[in-house]
C-alpha cells in the first residue's frame, strides 16, 4: 500500500512546484542606439545609448547609476552635456569616485563598482577588460581609468523599459549601469553588456581617406624626384 502512494507523492509535489511563480532575474543593459547585440563589448559610436532592463519579471528602478570609466584620465570632469533623449528623471552632478588600476595602489581600486562603493560589484569590469578591449578594438594603451557616478533620479526604467540618453565623453570610455529597485534588489550590468565609446563610423573614413591621400602625395613626390 506505502509503495503504491510514492507515484502519487511525487505527482503532487510536481504540481505544487509548477504552481510556484519562477522570479527572473535581470541586469541593466546598456547598448549603442539602435541596439547592436553582436559586438562584445557593445560599442557606442554617436554618443547616444539605451539603458534597457531586459527582465519582465523585475520591478521598476526609479534610480539609475551610470558609472564612467574614462583611460588615461582621472581629474577634471571629462564626461558632459549628459542629457536624457527619451524617458524620465533628473541627471545629478557627475563626480569623480576613484581610479581604475592594476594592481590597485592604497589609492585605487581594482574594480568599477567597488571604486563607486557600490554593493553587488561585478568584477569582471576590472582593468584588465577594459584596458584589453581598449587597446585590441581602438589602440589605446591605458594605464588607468578615472571613475565617474552619475545618478539619475526618478528614471522609472521599469521592467523591459529603455532610457536612452547622450553626452560627450573621451573616445575608449566604458559606461557600465547600476540600480536598485523599489524593494531593494540591486541590479547591475556585466563587461559583456557595457558600452564602449568609439569614433564615429564617418571619422574613421574621413581618416582613412587622408591618409590615402597622403600617401599619394608622397608617391606623386618620390616620382617627380
Amino acid at each position: 500500500m506505502r509503495v503504491r502512494l510514492y507515484p502519487v507523492l511525487v505527482l503532487a509535489v510536481i504540481a505544487v512546484l509548477a504552481s510556484v511563480p519562477a522570479y527572473c532575474d535581470s541586469t541593466i543593459q546598456l547598448g549603442a542606439v539602435p541596439a547592436n547585440t553582436t559586438l562584445d563589448p557593445v560599442q557606442i559610436s554617436s554618443g547616444d545609448f539605451a539603458v534597457n532592463q531586459v527582465s519582465g519579471g523585475a520591478g521598476t528602478i526609479t534610480n539609475l547609476i551610470l558609472l564612467f570609466a574614462v583611460p588615461n584620465v582621472n581629474t577634471g570632469s571629462p564626461v558632459s552635456g549628459l542629457t536624457i533623449i527619451s524617458g524620465t528623471g533628473t541627471i545629478g552632478s557627475i563626480t569623480p569616485e576613484g581610479t581604475l588600476t592594476s594592481p590597485p595602489s592604497p589609492s585605487s581600486c581594482d574594480d568599477v563598482y567597488g571604486c563607486a562603493s557600490l554593493a553587488g560589484a561585478n568584477n569582471s569590469n576590472n582593468f584588465a577588460n577594459y584596458s584589453g578591449a581598449d587597446s585590441s578594438i581602438l589602440g589605446i594603451t591605458a594605464t588607468e581609468f578615472g571613475i565617474y557616478e552619475v545618478t539619475i533620479s526618478g528614471a522609472d526604467v521599469a521592467a523591459k523599459g529603455t532610457i536612452e540618453l547622450g553626452g560627450d565623453m573621451p573616445i575608449g570610455t566604458f559606461i557600465v549601469g547600476y540600480g536598485t529597485s523599489v524593494t531593494g534588489k540591486v541590479f547591475d550590468t556585466p563587461l559583456t553588456e557595457a558600452g564602449l565609446n568609439v569614433p564615429e563610423p564617418g571619422t574613421l573614413t574621413l581618416l582613412g581617406g587622408g591618409l590615402f591621400a597622403l600617401g599619394g602625395l608622397f608617391r606623386k613626390r618620390e616620382k617627380k624626384a
